[in-house]
């Protein structure tokens, strides 16, 4: 969009459409999240889950085979119609291409994202006014109530999707771990640091 780096344009734009809530699913628009002016006009959330439950679900309920899952795994494929659903970045540290952006999200090759990229990623996050973490969602939206002034609501459990999680053996499973070690590391900062010390703060 041609606004998607401006800041004032996009409070414009929601101003004019009467929303109070923008969502963006896909990569991150970094320099806009970077920004001292769009951090005063905008309050910055996002919900992370752990990588492999992730990876399971979105398989199962997009009903992506195994054999493209490990076709993307092993070389880039970014499909440009589609590459938030299907594609390298589905399977291949889904989180640090995200949060590095467009340019890093379709072009970094396959099995080339590293503990680097993470640290890159991490300081990204660490720019967010919230981080909920899905495993423990109540607790963490309780950032939202203290931060924005909402009132608690309460959360009914149901079941979040209407296809089980693929099912993995022991090999797969330990293949997409140390594949996605940099999303892993990402994870484990987000839910026992970043969103930790906020849930504290309150």
């Amino acid at each position: 969009l041609e606004w998607e780096n401006d800041c004032a344009a996009r409070e414009k734009y929601a101003e004019a459409a009467n929303l109070q809530f923008l969502a963006v699913e896909r990569w991150l628009d970094v320099a806009y999240v970077s920004s001292p002016d769009c951090r005063a006009r905008f309050f910055f959330v996002t919900c992370l889950r752990e990588p492999l439950a992730r990876y399971r679900s979105h398989l199962a309920f997009e009903h992506v085979s195994e054999e493209d899952a490990v076709a993307w795994a092993e070389q880039l494929q970014v499909p440009r119609d589609d590459p938030v659903r299907r594609g390298t970045a589905v399977v291949d540290n889904f989180y640090v291409r995200s949060l590095l952006g467009r340019d890093f999200f379709f072009g970094t090759e396959a099995g080339n994202v590293t503990i680097a990229d993470a640290q890159r990623a991490k300081a990204v996050l660490a720019q967010f006014d919230a981080v909920l973490i899905l495993e423990r969602l109540e607790a963490s939206l309780r950032q939202l109530y203290h931060r924005l002034g909402w009132c608690a609501a309460s959360i009914p459990h149901r079941h979040r999707s209407k296809e089980p999680p693929l099912a993995m053996d022991a090999a797969a499973v330990d293949a997409f771990m140390r594949r996605n070690r940099p999303d892993v590391e990402l994870y484990a900062f987000a839910a026992d640091q970043l969103a930790a010390a906020l849930e504290e703060d309150i």
